[in-house]
């Protein structure tokens, strides 16, 4: 060969080119899925979150996803893509102009649905949502409508801008009420 190749082997070193390329592809995506960290780790709920801060964020932000109508001053059409918060205060708008909490039953069955698909199957979560009059806070309105029965609970709040100017407090609270009793 005297250090030349010949025509009838570059195939043979194209060949050998790729799978060296194709090793040193496969070493450097082991590496990188050796560093990533699993998405489920052991011992981790896989039923939701238990943190009330994070639930009422994700809550909060989340678009209803679906259309709905709600009876106020004639129909007014919700298209799905406004955000908890938003239709939130829409709600306590209309709430406190005198509209009835039953026109938004179909929106509130969705929050509900939204929220107990959030949290822990262990945990009851209930919305209070507050507004600050002369400043006392009033709840203007309750989902679900009664309130938590026990006195161990976990709450987290945040600040809804208002349609008419007024600040309104959300109130997340989970309740362990569903918790068996250890005997």
């Amino acid at each position: 060969m005297y250090g030349r190749l010949r025509k009838d082997r570059w195939g043979q070193l194209a060949l050998m080119d790729a799978i060296v390329f194709f090793a040193a592809a496969l070493a450097v995506c082991g590496v990188l899925v050796s560093y990533a960290r699993p998405s489920v780790e052991p011992g981790m709920n896989l039923q939701g979150d238990s943190d009330p801060a994070e639930i009422l964020r994700v809550l909060l932000h989340a678009s209803i996803g679906r259309p709905v109508s709600v009876d106020i001053e004639g129909s007014h059409r919700l298209d799905g893509t406004e955000d908890v918060a938003t239709c939130i205060a829409v709600e306590v708008h209309a709430l406190s102009s005198g509209a009835s909490q039953e026109a938004f039953s179909s929106l509130n069955a969705i929050i509900l649905e939204m929220m107990n698909s959030l949290c822990c199957p262990v945990f009851e979560p209930f919305l209070i949502v507050y507004c600050m009059y002369d400043g006392l806070p009033s709840a203007i309105l309750k989902l679900p409508y009664e309130d938590p029965e026990s006195e161990n609970r976990y709450a987290s709040s945040a600040d809804i801008p208002g349609e008419d100017g007024n600040p309104y407090k959300a109130v997340l609270v989970l309740d362990p009420a569903a918790l068996p009793e250890l005997g």
